[in-house]
């Protein structure tokens, strides 16, 4: 990543827990890697294009491209980006997990906003879930837009130093690899810190 740029990695890390930003950007802490963050790494992903080409058709698949914009200083690199017959892209990341997460799809908005700013037309985007072995879709509209951008820029805010309070539940905290320099305060099922 180019110098103060956001990532797509950065704003799924801030939705789960806006900390996890401020800890690498601002105090350069980092989570240890994690035996579930490996087995994520080494998914058969292109496995799931057997899948994708009868349902979506594409016409083309693009794996991992990186994109970015100087303009608004994000970058990141989707799964895959889908070429359609009626002219447009949609993004399609994969991920091993049985549970649907509202970060998953913030990071296919961010993609598929790295899309239009480098001058593409995009169409709705997709998440395909191992675990479930399903496909779903992600509207992207101009609401989903300027929704991502709020968010890039309070990850911005906090790669730049500004600590987050943060109110979540407290299951989020239990198996966390930034918890020895947060320290929650849990109340029942809830954590603050």
């Amino acid at each position: 990543m180019e110098e103060g740029y956001i990532t797509g990695v950065d704003i799924k890390h801030y939705l789960y827990c806006p900390l996890i930003v401020y800890y690498n950007y601002s105090l350069h802490f980092y989570e240890r890697v994690t035996e579930a963050m490996e087995k994520g790494d080494v998914t058969d992903k292109e496995a799931v294009l057997n899948f994708i080409y009868p349902s979506l058709k594409p016409l083309e698949v693009i794996r991992k491209p990186y994109l970015y914009s100087e303009s608004l200083r994000i970058s990141g690199v989707p799964d895959f980006v889908l070429r359609f017959q009626a002219g447009h892209y949609s993004v399609l990341e994969v991920k091993d997990t049985e549970k649907a997460n509202r970060d998953h799809k913030v990071q296919v908005y961010f993609y598929s906003l790295l899309l239009e700013e480098n001058g593409y037309r995009v169409g709705n985007g997709y998440i395909y879930y191992t675990g479930l072995k399903r496909l779903v879709k992600v509207p992207y509209t101009s609401e989903e837009r300027k929704e991502v951008i709020k968010f890039i820029k309070k990850v911005k805010r906090a790669a730049n130093g500004y600590r987050p309070r943060v109110r979540q539940l407290a299951v989020k905290c239990e198996n966390c690899g930034y918890r020895k320099f947060c320290v929650p305060k849990i109340e029942g099922k809830i954590a603050y810190a």
